[in-house]
């Protein structure tokens, strides 16, 4: 017998039907379909079309896809901007597309915003896809393509229990935002207030940037081996899982790569905007995973890029990619490298590190365990990192 769900609020009145619209009502959007203005991506409703035709599944909707936005300045300033332009890190931003079984498509964006006047709400719903990764022209926070090159890890098929799980817990977040007691906040390192939870400062409330969010929605789903803070690191993660791992094998890949590139005539219009993109690192730790991932163009299977129609009038053109694959990153050295780096760091502070020994007994051990625990601290930034 199926579960029954039963509720004793009230609906409507004061509470904005919140119940209604995000408990019970899946059909639910914070941003419905838009008409195609002149400034718009014109194909932009059947460019989806054409990209499948060139992967091989013309006809058919993609179960899942992990759409990466690219930065065009860095996210976190180490070098302050007054000072020839800064210079920084840069990790990009995280969003999820998924069709159900209903066949209606849904893309889900976290957002830092409160919901407050005038503000974002933290969990947005797209009625469809392409409104948002091929943006609503001249719409204030609707960029698009017209604001950021994107790209996608597109899942053709994929267990539609799995699709269920990631939208029921998007659904959730978004109900647990509007209630009375709010248990869920962005934060930019939500695993720091963990580790202060760890360290016995108390229970603190889910946080998360948007890669732990769609991360762990996507984790839930059976697509990524764990969350990740770094929105690139989750691309890397299903690009390893469902694309390079099947090749590895001798098998055909599960998924396929879709980059596409900022509208040059936007991008010209903005004078402020100094490079086309800002390379994202997979995560600050991970230096060999960064290089060889950092430009993500020639690893796609279809590029798309937006030029200017017959009309005058921006169009999206789909074309084959480069298909760059690096089987030789699952090789274990290369694999694990990072990891094997920092136990070996470890490893070594805790024989040969400060404080040095002494020649009494108690002073030895003092040292061994005063090293130990920077190695302990060690391994917690770099579980935090990962």
């Amino acid at each position: 017998m199926p579960p029954r769900f039963v509720s004793n609020v009230e609906l409507g009145g004061s509470g904005e039907d919140v119940h209604k619209r995000l408990a019970v009502d899946s059909q639910f959007v914070q941003h419905a379909q838009h008409a195609i203005g002149a400034g718009d991506v014109q194909n932009k409703a059947t460019i989806e079309q054409d990209i499948s035709k060139l992967l091989g599944h013309e006809g058919k909707l993609p179960a899942v896809e992990l759409v990466f936005v690219e930065c065009v300045t860095p996210d976190f300033y180490i070098i302050p901007r007054w000072l020839c332009g800064g210079w920084g890190l840069a990790f990009g931003h995280a969003a999820i597309a998924f069709t159900r079984a209903d066949g209606t498509r849904r893309l889900v964006n976290i957002t830092r915003g409160v919901g407050k006047v005038g503000e974002n709400e933290m969990v947005e719903y797209w009625e469809r896809p392409y409104d948002y990764i091929f943006g609503v022209h001249g719409a204030k926070g609707k960029g698009g393509v017209f604001s950021r090159s994107m790209c996608i890890v597109r899942i053709q098929e994929w267990d539609k229990h799995g699709v269920d799980a990631i939208d029921l817990y998007l659904r959730a977040m978004s109900a647990s935002f509007f209630a009375e007691q709010r248990t869920v906040s962005w934060h930019h390192c939500g695993r720091c207030l963990e580790l202060f939870s760890w360290l016995g400062w108390g229970r603190v409330r889910p946080s998360g940037n948007c890669s732990d969010w769609v991360s762990r929605a996507a984790f839930i789903g059976g697509l990524l081996s764990r969350p990740h803070t770094f929105p690139k690191g989750a691309v890397v993660d299903i690009f390893d899982r469902f694309i390079l791992a099947p090749l590895s094998r001798g098998q055909a890949p599960k998924a396929e790569v879709i980059y596409i590139h900022q509208s040059p005539a936007a991008r010209a219009a903005k004078k402020w905007q100094k490079h086309d993109i800002y390379r994202a690192w997979v995560s600050p730790i991970y230096l060999l995973r960064s290089l060889v991932y950092w430009d993500l163009a020639p690893f796609a299977d279809v590029t798309v890029n937006v030029e200017t129609g017959s009309d005058g009038k921006p169009v999206a053109v789909a074309s084959r990619g480069r298909k760059r694959r690096p089987t030789w990153m699952l090789f274990p050295l290369f694999k694990h490298w990072h990891t094997l780096g920092v136990l070996g760091v470890c490893a070594a502070w805790i024989a040969l590190g400060y404080p040095r020994n002494d020649t009494h007994v108690s002073c030895v051990v003092s040292a061994y365990m005063a090293r130990t625990l920077t190695a302990f601290l060690i391994l917690i930034w770099n579980a935090i990192l990962n």
